[in-house]
């Protein structure tokens, strides 16, 4: 398994930015930061939201993904709103990431990752109650502002 994760993501390594438009009509800015470490055996995701302006802070989550011996991606996460939470790779196509998990508060959260045009559309949301409604969290179209150094595998 050693560096087939960042195989599968080294096209996603580096930082990105772009508007995010979130619950309520409310829009921002989104910065994410995907970066090796391990040596390649897993990756540190880091996302921070703040208001148009840049001045205000909106939320801050960071995430560690990293393979399961099945190899599917696990990610162990902290989310200002949504707390502690392990997310577990969804079945999809092999250009985007969907990763799943249960919050502390009996909601399911999803968030989903892919690659288009050159870059990176991310969208989260959760969903309430046995046959439950969606409350989309965020939906954020990315670009890259830096890539970063993959480390040798």
């Amino acid at each position: 398994m050693r560096g087939a994760l960042l195989k599968r993501f080294e096209r996603w390594i580096g930082s990105w930015s772009g508007p995010v438009q979130l619950p309520e009509g409310r829009e921002g800015v989104m910065q994410l930061e995907i970066t090796p470490i391990f040596e390649g055996d897993a990756l540190e995701v880091g996302a921070v939201m703040t208001d148009q302006t840049g001045q205000v802070l909106i939320g801050r989550g960071i995430g560690f993904w990293s393979l399961e011996r099945d190899g599917r991606v696990c990610c162990v996460m902290y989310g200002g709103s949504v707390g502690f939470t392990e997310l577990l790779e969804a079945p999809d196509d092999p250009d985007a990431l969907a990763l799943i998990g249960p919050l502390g508060d009996g909601r399911i959260l999803t968030v989903l990752y892919s690659q288009n045009d050159g870059g990176m559309q991310l969208t989260s949301s959760t969903t309430e109650g046995y046959q439950g409604s969606v409350s989309v969290r965020n939906v954020t179209q990315l670009r890259r502002r830096v890539a970063t150094e993959i480390p040798p595998v």
